[in-house]
């Protein structure tokens, strides 16, 4: 189901082996052409990677992944091969964001990115300015780094103006430099994937060969299939058992299967897994069409896909707030009165009825910012007085703190914890769960 990925080339590198030979015809031939660089084989991602000048011009790409290129000059006639090698110097040059909208519009699509990776993004934008000096007071705020709309509970669309040197994000100073409102370039970006979109379809897939046809694969892969969410006409008239189910492990893979297509479930979760070992991955979360809208999608209690399902977004949302939770302990390390950044904890029980679920501390006594898990221990205490009471939905626990639990601005969500829980409280919510 997937598209190959480079690295899963490496057992074919052997000391004059075809693939090798290519590799360094194409090294001998950038350093012809830029003889101040330097570039390496990385065997790993069968790619040539730049490794001199150790700070390269920002636009100029520094790993070129070889696999399309070596395909096409193995398939060449011996006369037309040197033009594949010539070609990778083309790839490299540098590539430089438009001047002007009407320069960018024809080359302006919208991309599938995870919405943590555009969070991440805007802070290490914001790191980096502070560190150069160039971060403005006076900044728009109101306009993030990357612009960003928000396309699933994980998911956002950004801009990128993708040229056959290499893909440029669109970034809040470029919106400001080509002076065009966010919903032209939004209008323009998709009616530009709209017409890459036209000549798709998608391939029924079974389990087994020969077996019937249990889930639908894009046939495009051209690293857009995650923005085509946005086009349900390409997808909701397909022949599924149950509701509508959409998965996208990476930009080069959309899948759909109907929530009664056991088959089909099992196809998406390998999909799912195998993605996560591919670069750039995106979230293992599958969807469904409620309303007219994604929602996450999670197989009921009783299914026996659930827990391979909630596992995968359990796992994710780990590694996510993990890497959330050392951003907000650096930046409010100095502030007087900072809140406590509380972990966000993945649990899997393997022994007996196997169970999979996630929890967070709260203690009373401390200002909190609380990630959004499926169970919270309650703390009460300090010290050597402090004592965990026992543990209660984050759902109830919300309905009973109310205005004391305040959602912020973060992503993944958080909540601030303003007061704490009463004695009586506390007793509800766990004698509740008992």
């Amino acid at each position: 189901m997937a598209k190959s990925n480079p690295g899963s080339f490496r057992d074919r590198f052997k000391p004059g082996s075809p693939e090798e030979k290519f590799a360094k015809k194409v090294i001998k031939r950038l350093t012809e052409a830029r003889p101040t660089h330097k570039w390496e084989f990385d065997e790993e991602s069968f790619a040539i990677k730049l490794v001199e000048p150790a700070e390269p011009q920002e636009t100029m790409p520094q790993l070129l992944f070889l696999e399309s290129l070596y395909q096409e000059y193995s398939n060449a006639a011996e006369s037309d091969k040197a033009s594949f090698v010539d070609k990778a110097v083309q790839l490299t040059e540098p590539v430089e964001m438009p001047e002007t909208f009407e320069e960018a519009a024809s080359h302006l699509l919208v991309s599938a990115m995870p919405l943590f990776n555009v969070v991440l993004v805007g802070l290490q934008m914001q790191y980096m300015s502070s560190q150069r000096g160039t971060l403005k007071p006076d900044s728009d705020e109101e306009l993030p780094f990357l612009p960003c709309s928000v396309l699933t509970n994980h998911l956002g669309l950004i801009f990128v103006v993708d040229k056959p040197q290499g893909k440029l994000y669109v970034d809040r100073d470029t919106v400001k430099k080509w002076g065009v409102s966010i919903n032209t370039i939004f209008e323009k970006a998709v009616e530009n994937l709209a017409a890459l979109t036209t000549t798709g379809g998608f391939n029924g897939l079974s389990r087994e060969e020969g077996g019937p046809c249990c889930l639908y694969q894009s046939v495009l892969n051209d690293s857009y299939e995650g923005a085509r969410l946005i086009f349900p006409q390409i997808f909701q008239e397909l022949p599924v058992k149950g509701e509508m189910v959409l998965a996208v492990p990476n930009n080069d893979i959309l899948l759909i299967t109907g929530s009664e297509e056991e088959d089909g479930l099992t196809l998406m979760v390998e999909a799912f897994e195998k993605a996560q070992t591919m670069p750039h991955p995106l979230p293992p979360i599958a969807m469904v069409v409620r309303d007219g809208q994604l929602q996450d999608f999670l197989p009921p209690e009783t299914s026996p896909h659930h827990n391979f399902f909630k596992r995968m977004a359990v796992v994710y949302y780990n590694t996510i707030y993990a890497e959330q939770k050392k951003i907000l302990d650096e930046s409010t390390q100095d502030m007087p009165d900072a809140p406590f950044i509380a972990l966000y904890q993945a649990l899997e029980k393997t022994e007996g009825d196997y169970a999979v679920s996630s929890v967070t501390t709260w203690s009373q006594s401390v200002k909190t910012l609380l990630p959004l898990t499926e169970q919270i221990a309650l703390v009460t205490g300090e010290g050597e007085t402090q004592k965990v009471e026992g543990f209660a939905p984050f759902i109830k626990v919300a309905q009973i703190a109310g205005s004391r639990l305040v959602p912020t601005a973060d992503y993944p969500p958080r909540f601030y914890t303003e007061g704490a829980l009463s004695e009586a409280e506390i007793k509800e919510l766990v004698g509740s769960n008992s």
